[in-house]
């Protein structure tokens, strides 16, 4: 499972709540049930997408660390290759 920061967490879902409270108050009359489940649904959303982010870095940097392994395998290569022909600068 991806680390997330708890700090950046809390912070990402106290923001959506504040929103999805604004949004509760600007309506006229409501459903306390709706309510709730609305809370739930953005909370989780939020999560989610925090998830979503640290698990795409991840993979990012996975990616790269083998970018750079094979671009190290390359300079090898090459330089045996010059090493063989015989090239010099």
């Amino acid at each position: 499972m991806t680390e997330i920061d708890f700090e950046t967490l809390v912070s990402i879902v106290t923001k959506e709540m504040d929103h999805t409270h604004s949004e509760i108050l600007r309506e006229d009359s409501f459903d306390l049930d709706e309510v709730l489940e609305q809370y739930k649904r953005n909370v989780i959303e939020a999560i989610r997408a925090v998830f979503d982010e640290a698990e795409t870095r991840v993979e990012i940097e996975e990616r790269f660390q083998v970018l750079q392994q094979d671009m190290l395998q390359l300079r090898s290569r090459i330089g045996d290759l010059t090493l063989r022909s015989g090239y010099r600068r």
